[in-house]
């Protein structure tokens, strides 16, 4: 009886202890400003000082692509902020979005169409990064276990997907390096410009050390691989397959909860994409008319798939980020 009083107390102890540590890591969840990740900290600082009405979130085709002070000359109705960011992958995309809804400033999401593809891009060169577990949350990691499951691979490598993606989450709860973020206070710097004028925008040509990119665009097998490029994307098959469907539906659904809040939500398929056409065309089905604008389209657009605009092999230059941000302007109420 003594024995089984005693195991009761300690399992009633462990469970106590147990409870605490969840306590502490959500409480410490909660205080987390990802200021310690490059690019990302800052401009969600940015955001929350200079109180924007419209949020472009997107991959670097975003952030190199929208000039933000640009588009709110041509519009004229509040100010915009471009929190673009290099390699932004759909979950992340889909996380910071939620994270915008949670702003009570923002009246306006434009979010750069992407979906999630059948692999863990993430899992290599930052697999043990902050910028890869702050967005796998347990929300995110269910959605891209659908897709993944959706996908037509064999179902071991499904499955092996699946796995690393609730090792990221694991990870994301456990909160690792986020104790030194919490104390240190560090934040990492923009690029070397006024980033209050450009309100996270920043085209290749202002770069310094960028030109070395633009150099070898010109070289004749690179133009050569973007013919070939251009030629695919005119040849675009929208024909969704089962993983679009799960995709789209994510997509349909934050637009669903953000539209009950008040919040106003635009998707854009940028120039150069490869791999969301089922998904662009699924969208375009469900949400009324005027909510995806499709610049991928050389047919209609062919001034942005003229090389002489690019900057380099995935970039527009200063010029088209000029004339992509003219057509949102137009397209956007």
């Amino acid at each position: 009886m003594e024995s089984d009083t005693s195991a009761r107390g300690l399992a009633l102890r462990a469970s106590l202890f147990l409870l605490l540590v969840v306590l502490v890591l959500v409480a410490a969840k909660a205080q987390d400003t990802l200021r310690d990740i490059p690019a990302l900290g800052y401009k969600l600082q940015d955001i929350q000082r200079l109180q924007p009405e419209t949020v472009f979130i997107g991959t670097s085709h975003t952030y190199r692509h929208v000039n933000v002070a640009r588009f709110d000359s041509l519009q004229g109705n509040g100010m915009s902020y471009n929190l673009g960011l290099q390699g932004a992958a759909a979950l992340e995309i889909h996380y910071l979005a939620e994270r915008m809804l949670g702003l009570p400033y923002v009246k306006r999401l434009v979010l750069e169409l992407r979906t999630v593809l059948p692999r863990v891009s993430e899992l290599n060169e930052n697999l043990r990064t902050r910028r890869t577990y702050y967005f796998h949350d347990l929300r995110r990691v269910r959605l891209a276990s659908r897709a993944t499951l959706a996908f037509d691979l064999p179902l071991n490598e499904r499955l092996e997907i699946v796995r690393r993606r609730y090792e990221l989450a694991l990870y994301h709860y456990l909160l690792p390096g986020q104790g030194i973020a919490l104390v240190s206070g560090k934040v990492y710097e923009p690029e070397p410009f006024s980033r209050l004028e450009r309100r996270g925008f920043a085209a290749l040509d202002d770069l310094p050390g960028a030109r070395g990119r633009a150099e070898a665009f010109q070289k004749p097998e690179a133009q050569a691989e973007f013919v070939r490029k251009v030629a695919f994307i005119r040849q675009r098959e929208d024909t969704p397959v089962r993983a679009d469907s799960v995709v789209a539906a994510m997509w349909t659904d934050l637009y669903r909860r953000a539209e009950a809040q008040g919040v106003e939500v635009y998707f854009v398929e940028q120039v150069g994409e490869r791999d969301v056409y089922g998904v662009t065309r699924i969208l375009g089905d469900a949400l009324p008319p005027g909510h995806v604008l499709l610049l991928n389209d050389p047919r209609r657009y062919p001034d942005l798939f003229d090389p002489e605009r690019w900057f380099d092999f995935a970039h527009l230059d200063k010029q088209g980020a000029r004339r992509v941000t003219d057509l949102l302007a137009a397209f956007l109420p």
